[in-house]
């Protein structure tokens, strides 16, 4: 999840660009940045602990990297990410790393989950999407969370226009 003003940052399935939803209840309130915290943050969504399912490994303490910083290959500053990783000549993990601006609020917490889990899942299930067909799917609910959520998003022009064909509700996703 990149920060920025654009919604889509052309870098492929790896970066989400900040946003500043509002989100629910208390959704202004900062959450500790921490993996117990995103784990726990997590679990009390009935969604985002469905979708952490596709997660092998949540990283949010600063480990990884070492600063709490993630950038993008752009060497822009992003929110989260997520990397499938080989591990053997088989298995694969979905692994999510989230920095520290993540946990401004809970709106943006849960915002950058959802997008990472997404991919996450789209990887474990071995959805096939180009990079721009799956990032228009997640920012599809994005923008109608944004609505639900009665918040204004900067969105990319290009990456909207259209974006109504792209039912994320058709591959299990709410």
């Amino acid at each position: 999840m990149k920060e920025g003003n654009s919604f889509w940052c052309e870098e492929g399935t790896e970066d989400m660009i900040a946003n500043d939803l509002t989100l629910l209840d208390d959704g202004n309130r900062p959450v500790n940045y921490s993996n117990q915290s995103a784990r726990d943050f997590s679990n009390s969504y009935t969604e985002l602990k469905r979708l952490s399912a596709n997660v092998d490994h949540l990283y949010a303490d600063g480990s990884v990297p070492n600063d709490g910083l993630i950038y993008n290959s752009k060497n822009e500053r992003v929110l989260g990410v997520t990397d499938r990783i080989r591990v053997g000549w088989f298995k694969k993990t979905n692994d999510v790393t989230l920095s520290a601006r993540a946990f401004e609020n809970r709106t943006k917490l849960y915002s950058t989950m959802h997008h990472e889990y997404m991919h996450a899942y789209f990887y474990a299930k071995g959805i096939p999407f180009s990079d721009i067909t799956e990032h228009k799917i997640i920012n599809k609910w994005t923008f109608d969370q944004s609505k639900a959520w009665n918040v204004k998003v900067n969105y990319d022009r290009n990456l909207i226009r259209g974006h109504d064909t792209y039912k994320y509700s058709q591959y299990g996703l709410k």
